[in-house]
């Protein structure tokens, strides 16, 4: 029969209690794990399990670079490409020389605004939230130009009760549809229009029309 060689050992419990001699090794019966002493620290220094520890590089010329701890891992092709992975939020894929592609959301880390430096092209369906302002403007406060058709469900009118001011140009170079059928002041005053207005189909008026 081969000789069998055993440790002193026992629970987790037992084990936090035990204070080992310098250089002593126990074995945690609850864990399945190694603790080694010191002889002056109660419980010792419990030691990580292989499945704790996993890591492992490989690499060669199909498969890139993969850095894997557990279930996560940071994979590195040969194409510029480089795939992240965790158990918990799924897969972020960036190809240096393709496509970006995220699983569910593009976010900032600080919750503020997400800022994108170049041109931004959506090719499939595009769904916004509602605007939650009073305000839009152009980012270098020049006029903002709207190249399709406009539609506005609701009423266009001044703020705060006064008369409706457009200080630059406005550009609709589709249709501006008003669905109420009006373009009013907001305080039943008169609607001042400050350049020339062009008609190219009939201009009707309720009682009588006055050009000065």
């Amino acid at each position: 029969m081969p000789t069998t060689v055993q440790f002193r050992r026992g629970t987790t419990a037992q084990n936090l209690a035990f204070t080992g001699s310098a250089g002593e090794i126990t074995v945690d019966t609850t864990e399945d794990r190694l603790i080694v002493h010191d002889g002056t620290l109660a419980g010792g220094s419990r030691q990580a399990k292989a499945s704790e520890t996993v890591f492992k590089v490989i690499a060669d010329d199909s498969v890139g670079l993969e850095l894997q701890g557990g279930t996560d891992f940071l994979h590195i092709s040969g194409g510029n490409g480089i795939t992240t992975s965790t158990a918990s939020t799924g897969v972020l894929t960036i190809a240096l020389d393709g496509t970006i592609t995220t699983v569910n959301t593009l976010s900032s880390s600080d919750s503020t605004e997400v800022v994108i430096d170049d041109g931004f092209r959506v090719t499939g369906a595009s769904t916004l939230p509602t605007i939650a302002t009073n305000v839009i403007s152009g980012s270098d406060s020049s006029a903002i130009s709207v190249t399709s058709s406009l539609i506005i469900e609701g009423v266009i009118s001044g703020g705060a009760s006064t008369q409706l001011v457009i200080q630059d140009g406005v550009n609709v170079n589709g249709d501006l549809v008003i669905t109420n059928g009006e373009i009013s002041s907001s305080d039943s005053s008169a609607l001042n229009i400050r350049d020339a207005v062009n008609v190219t189909g009939a201009l009707n008026a309720e009682t009588s029309l006055e050009i000065d």
